[in-house]
């Protein structure tokens, strides 16, 4: 793995939350996000059948979000390379059918992918990331899921703070997610 991938990688993988975003927004008075919660975690000593050098690394990552009361839970296998110093590309992967959702989470010890099954959505947009001078990676992507929907993904990606905003939009409303970004802060390595 390369030194870009290497640095992105630290900054990406761990437990976050935003928790301290969400205290802020309650002592103002106004919550305007939901409580969010990532688990992620490179998944490649999980892939059968992984090439001896994939050119990357795959990350399984664990979305929770929590509104009155309901906690939705969105697993994602995201694969990340590098073509150049500096910059990252992510591309999203299909989850297997055969896996149940229930048993997409990095702490199920059974877990495994099989390479040779997996394969690029059709619908994701590849998100590329550009490193800056402060060791912050920013990417903005947008992807068309059918005539009328998209999914705008815009991240900041940084030491010890992830920043995400994403907006899914029907027929140009929003069905999900707000303008301004998640503030997930940094819980364990």
């Amino acid at each position: 793995m390369n030194d870009t991938l290497k640095r992105f990688e630290s900054c990406l993988t761990g437990d976050f939350d935003n928790s301290a975003q969400i205290a802020a927004q309650q002592a103002a008075g106004k919550v305007t996000h939901p409580a969010a919660r990532h688990v992620s975690r490179n998944v490649n000593g999980r892939v059968d059948h992984l090439p001896a050098d994939p050119g990357g690394f795959f990350v399984l990552e664990e979305s929770y979000y929590t509104r009155d009361g309901r906690t939705n839970a969105m697993p994602h296998l995201f694969f990340f390379s590098s073509d150049a110093p500096g910059r990252v590309k992510l591309d999203s992967y299909d989850l297997p059918k055969d896996l149940p959702r229930a048993e997409l989470v990095n702490d199920n010890p059974a877990l495994r992918f099989d390479y040779r099954g997996l394969s690029r959505s059709g619908t994701f947009t590849p998100l590329v990331y550009q490193e800056d001078e402060r060791g912050v990676f920013y990417g903005r992507c947008v992807s068309r899921f059918s005539a009328d929907t998209t999914l705008t993904l815009e991240e900041w990606i940084g030491p010890e703070v992830l920043l995400v905003t994403e907006i899914l939009e029907k027929a140009g409303r929003v069905l999900v997610g707000v303008p301004s970004p998640i503030e997930y802060r940094r819980i364990t390595k």
